[in-house]
């Protein structure tokens, strides 16, 4: 596992597109293992067959099978709750279907839900943690988390300053202006008797 990978290299929306070529990868492994196993249990070839087609190789066709088929999948794998694993197999459909509209991911947090959801169904698949595919997916969430707490961090700070400021504009009192104060003149020349023609009078 590389560790000194650099995500402010990667737009949010590239590091959304390698989510899903890796979700990509673990769920047709996924679905070829239910084909096999459907395939030892029946010798209805033509079923096997129609099962085969039922689905378009790529992330949506296999996503959409899997949503269509789970109650058998999550039998066959012996999955844990069925209604949260269908609901994290349609969060992930709907971030294909907005990566395929281009949608830019400007919050980051975003980003980082796709990478959480991901590994919830790696989990729910029975994953091992050590596996090349868990352990960069996993890094690359624990880096977005640490990458989302400093700009929430700056942001903080950046308000605390502009708060401040503000704080020191009201809390201002601008000094009385002595050039401009002709009473002050007026009493300072009474007391010392200063005389404008004979600035040396004492």
């Amino acid at each position: 596992m590389n560790q000194d990978i650099n995500l402010d290299i990667y737009t949010n929306r590239q590091l959304v597109e390698g989510c899903l070529e890796k979700l990509y990868d673990i769920i047709k492994k996924a679905i070829q293992a239910f084909i096999d196993g459907q395939m030892q249990k029946t010798t209805n070839q033509q079923a096997l067959n129609d099962l085969k087609k039922s689905y378009n190789k790529d992330l949506l066709g296999m996503l959409t099978f899997f949503i269509q088929n789970y109650e058998d999948i999550i039998v066959f794998f012996n999955l844990g709750d069925k209604r949260l694993i269908r609901s994290r197999l349609f969060e992930l459909k709907q971030a294909r279907n907005d990566y395929a509209h281009n949608r830019e991911y400007n919050n980051i947090r975003d980003v980082t839900r796709i990478y959480d959801t991901c590994l919830y169904l790696f989990d729910d698949l029975g994953m091992d943690p050590s596996y090349d595919t868990y352990q960069l997916i996993s890094f690359i969430r624990n880096q977005l988390i640490i990458k989302e707490a400093k700009l929430i961090y700056n942001q903080q700070q950046n308000n605390n300053q502009q708060n401040q400021f503000q704080n020191n504009i009201q809390n201002f009192i601008p000094p009385q202006n002595h050039l401009n104060d002709n009473n002050n003149y007026d009493q300072y020349d009474q007391q010392n008797q200063y005389y404008d023609d004979d600035p040396y009078n004492y």
